[in-house]
């Protein structure tokens, strides 16, 4: 069975930052909403399930259950705080500067499904690397 870690490592004013890993093995990096604005929805650190799913939107992908309040967060595409409202994004390059965005994120979607490709359900475990 894969275990899926996402490792929070910066927020910034419009964003929170990390690495996903599989198996302690990093994948890409993340982008969710930040953890500075009590207005916004991240995922509270803490282990969760992850299941597969096909989203109307998103295709073959990933929802985090489990989460108090929320059922349709999804590991998917995009490539800044405008493209999530609560879900976390993947991506292959990451860049902290204005608020923060990550890039080649449909690349880094591919390699991550790639990597689950023989997997159904598991367990996705948020880490804050930081003070929050």
């Amino acid at each position: 069975m894969r275990f899926v870690t996402i490792k929070r490592m910066i927020s910034t004013e419009r964003a929170t930052l990390g690495v996903l890993l599989i198996d302690d093995r990093p994948i890409c990096f993340t982008l969710e909403p930040t953890l500075q604005d009590p207005e916004e929805f991240c995922i509270p650190a803490g282990q969760y399930r992850l299941v597969r799913v096909v989203s109307a939107r998103f295709g073959n992908c990933f929802t985090v259950i489990g989460v108090p309040g929320h059922d349709l967060l999804r590991i998917h595409w995009g490539n800044g705080p405008d493209d999530t409202e609560g879900c976390p994004l993947v991506g292959l390059q990451i860049d902290a500067t204005d608020g923060g965005h990550i890039w080649a994120s449909k690349a880094a979607f591919k390699l991550f499904m790639e990597a689950m490709r023989d997997v159904k359900e598991t367990s996705v475990e948020f880490i804050n690397c930081f003070s929050a």
